[in-house]
């Protein structure tokens, strides 16, 4: 069963993500209030070789933020 672990960040689990993220802006927007725009970067530990992929901006939600 081979697949890519780059792959498995699929349309629900993005969801799940904007949803913390939203819920965590709300909570510290005082603190965040100089934010411009916001990035989902995704991190992939390769098991057996440890090798490490960094997919800088994998995605974006900028509806979710659009009232910050």
């Amino acid at each position: 069963n081979d697949f890519f672990a780059e792959e498995k960040v699929n349309f629900k689990k993005k969801e799940k993500i904007f949803k913390v993220a939203e819920y965590f802006l709300l909570k510290n927007l005082k603190k965040l209030s100089k934010i411009k725009g916001i990035r989902f970067d995704v991190i992939v530990v390769k098991g057996k070789t440890g090798e490490i992929i960094h997919y800088e901006s994998a995605f974006y939600k900028e509806e979710c933020f659009t009232r910050y």
